[in-house]
């Protein structure tokens, strides 16, 4: 009775994920076949956001959460992503050419990383039924799921090669100028097929995922010394050389140095580093002091851009990641002075930052927080308090960076009238609004 009861659980499973599959791939082809134009996009971003993201938190979550729970999360998951589209949308409803397809990459990828943090946090907690999950419950599920995510974009990457390659024999109509169609019917249903097979597979053989993360956290840990050695070479160059040298790129270069070093101290022995050589142990807590310097190096830098240079889109984005950074960089130094080397209650600091980090990223992804919102703020006021002179200022930042907000600005800027100063400022204004993308 109970194998016969086993049995029907994992096909009523099966017959799930075969439903979810056909719903994304229905979906998606609806989308490809009804899109006609950039006035769509209020409605097409949206459910295509929903139609790509959704139906991974289901395939993700079958079998690891109970339908109560996989439902709430999905629904939340749902309001998230159409929501956030929306409002990216609606920042700038004209962006297209280059710009608009990184603007639209980049938001996917945070869209991504959004719901990879919610999803390790709901289903720690669904486990330990209770908030916040334990440390040790909040790790084994953190990555094994980022494992879980590797082996299925490593099997969808293997099968899309053998799909194009049959594809160029088969249906020829299906490759342009050597190019594989990504929107090809076949292509693209064998693909979503593949990308659920593969969530199925790793539920169904846990011990395989299990032995690829010890495998994987192994190899990381042994990176972590050499890490180090980095950050402390990065922290020494940029405090000899009083930071000048280092503009432009540094503090990217330093926040993802530190974001490597918080990478690397969590794959290791879990907790207090009781387990692995001295030398590992020793190296995460270098790298819990590191965090720290390399944080404040990032600050140093981008201050100095900032005041030369005013807010640029790409400075208010380094800001928000230098904000989700700060409690990593605060929680971690003070674990490493005040526990040394076995690094107690790291784990704290966790449960504190990573939630702060998903609520930061989703704030920059509304107008609450918009990188180009506050950048355009910033610029307008330098400009019209005085701090610099109109014909320094770069009215093509408002123009081709500020989204929508830098052509409200810019036609602000355009009214004004009065003194000559005024009139200057409003005559640039209007010749960078007549300005086109091929201007830029």
């Amino acid at each position: 009775m109970t194998g016969r009861l086993l049995r029907r659980d994992r096909l009523a499973i099966a017959a799930i994920r075969a439903a979810v599959a056909i719903l994304q791939a229905s979906v998606l082809f609806g989308l490809r076949e009804s899109y006609r134009s950039p006035t769509d996009d209020l409605i097409f971003a949206p459910v295509l956001m929903v139609a790509i993201f959704v139906p991974v938190v289901a395939a993700a979550g079958i079998g690891e959460l109970s339908p109560k729970w996989l439902f709430a999360w999905m629904a939340a998951a749902t309001i998230l992503c159409a929501g956030l589209a929306t409002f990216a949308v609606l920042r700038d409803r004209t962006a297209s050419g280059p710009s608009g397809f990184l603007f639209w990459c980049g938001f996917t990828a945070r869209l991504g990383i959004i719901l990879l943090i919610f999803h390790c946090l709901v289903t720690a907690t669904a486990a330990d039924r209770r908030w916040p999950p334990t440390a040790a419950t909040s790790r084994d599920y953190s990555w094994t799921l980022i494992v879980r995510l590797l082996l299925v974009a490593l099997a969808t990457l293997l099968a899309y090669g053998g799909i194009v390659s049959v594809a160029s024999l088969v249906r020829p109509a299906d490759i342009v100028e050597g190019t594989p169609r990504l929107d090809a019917p076949g292509i693209l249903l064998l693909t979503i097929g593949v990308i659920h097979l593969a969530f199925a597979a790793t539920t169904r053989w846990s011990s395989g995922v299990r032995a690829t993360r010890a495998v994987l956290l192994a190899s990381l840990c042994w990176l972590l010394p050499a890490t180090v050695v980095l950050a402390i070479a990065l922290s020494c160059s940029l405090f000899l050389s009083g930071g000048t040298p280092m503009e432009g790129s540094a503090s990217a270069a330093l926040l993802g140095c530190a974001a490597l070093l918080i990478l690397l101290i969590n794959a290791g022995p879990w907790p207090e580093g009781r387990a692995g050589s001295r030398l590992l142990r020793h190296a995460r807590w270098a790298g819990a002091i590191l965090i720290a310097p390399l944080v404040a190096g990032a600050a140093v830098v981008w201050t100095t851009a900032y005041e030369t240079n005013g807010a640029t889109p790409a400075s208010m984005t380094v800001l928000a990641w230098m904000t989700i950074a700060a409690p990593f960089a605060a929680g971690y130094g003070w674990t490493a002075i005040a526990s040394g080397a076995k690094l107690r209650r790291l784990a704290n600091t966790n449960l504190l930052a990573v939630p702060f980090a998903g609520l930061v990223l989703i704030a920059i992804s509304t107008p609450l927080a918009d990188p180009a919102r506050l950048a355009v703020q910033a610029q307008y006021s330098r400009l019209v308090s005085g701090r610099v002179a109109p014909d320094a200022f770069d009215y093509g930042l408002l123009r081709f960076e500020g989204a929508r907000y830098g052509r409200e600005a810019l036609e602000r800027l355009a009214r004004l009238h009065g003194t000559p100063r005024d009139n200057d400022i409003a005559q640039r204004a209007a010749a960078a609004l007549a300005l086109t993308d091929a201007d830029n």
